[in-house]
C-alpha cells in the first residue's frame, strides 16, 4: 500500500475564505491589510533587530575597505664604516588636512587648533596648524629609510620649532652627518625641516648605525683521515 501523501497547507487566500466566507472582495481586502501590517511591523523591527530584512529586499552587499598599498622595499642602511661627515639625505611631503586629522586620531591629540577650523580661526594662530610631532615625523622618515636607513636605531633627539606648519605646506626634512663615533657605532646628525627654504624645525639626532655585515671565518681544511 503506497504511503499516504501529506496535503499541502492551504494558501493564505484559502485560509481567509474559510474564516470570512467566499466573498472574494473581502478576502482581497483582508489579505492586503494583512500584508501591509506585516511590512509595517518589519520596518518597525529594523532599528532594533538590524538583521531583519524585508521579504523581497536584497541584502546590501558588504563592501570591505580596499587593501592599502604595500610598503616600499628599502635597501640596507649604511653601516658606521660606510658613513662620512657631510653625508645628507632628504624627504619632501606636502602636509594635508587629512594628514593632520589622521595624526589627531592616531595620537589622540585632537586639540581644536589642529582640527576645528572655526576655533582655530579665532585663536592667535589664525587657522589650523599641523601637530609639531607630525612635522618631526618627517625627520624619522629620513633617519629610518635613508640615512643611516634600515637597521638604525634612534637613541635621542632634540627639537626646536620655529614656525607653525599649516595645511598644504610643502616641507622638506634633511639630515646631515655631523659627527661619527666609530668605536660605539653611533652617529650624530643635524636635522632641519624647511618650508620654501625657511626652517620650521631644527635639532640634532643621535642614532646607532646599522650593524656591520658579519664576516665569515675562513673555512678550515679537514685533516681527518690524514696521517
Amino acid at each position: 500500500m503506497p504511503p499516504a501523501r501529506m496535503k499541502s497547507p492551504p494558501a493564505p487566500t484559502r485560509i481567509l475564505e474559510l474564516l470570512w466566507g467566499p466573498d472574494s472582495r473581502s478576502v482581497e481586502e483582508w489579505y492586503g491589510a494583512l500584508e501591509s501590517w506585516s511590512q509595517a511591523l518589519t520596518r518597525s523591527m529594523l532599528p532594533v533587530w538590524p538583521w531583519v530584512v524585508p521579504v523581497g529586499t536584497p541584502a546590501a552587499p558588504r563592501r570591505d575597505d580596499p587593501a592599502p598599498p604595500p610598503f616600499r622595499v628599502h635597501p640596507p642602511g649604511k653601516t658606521i664604516e660606510e658613513l662620512s661627515l657631510g653625508d645628507s639625505a632628504s624627504v619632501t611631503k606636502r602636509i594635508s588636512q587629512a594628514d593632520i586629522d589622521a595624526f589627531a586620531r592616531i595620537s589622540g591629540d585632537d586639540n581644536p587648533a589642529h582640527v576645528d577650523p572655526e576655533w582655530a580661526a579665532e585663536s592667535r594662530l589664525g587657522g589650523r596648524v599641523a601637530h609639531g610631532m607630525l612635522t618631526a615625523g618627517l625627520i624619522s622618515a629620513v633617519l629610518g629609510t635613508l640615512l643611516p636607513g634600515p637597521g638604525s636605531i634612534s637613541m635621542s633627539q632634540t627639537l626646536r620649532w620655529l614656525s607653525p606648519v599649516r595645511p598644504d605646506d610643502l616641507l622638506t626634512a634633511t639630515a646631515t652627518v655631523k659627527e661619527i663615533v666609530a668605536e660605539k657605532g653611533r652617529v650624530v646628525l643635524e636635522t632641519v625641516v624647511a618650508r620654501d627654504d625657511e626652517p620650521v624645525l631644527v635639532g640634532e639626532a643621535l642614532v646607532m648605525a646599522p650593524p656591520s655585515a658579519p664576516t665569515r671565518p675562513a673555512a678550515r681544511r679537514s685533516r681527518k683521515g690524514k696521517a
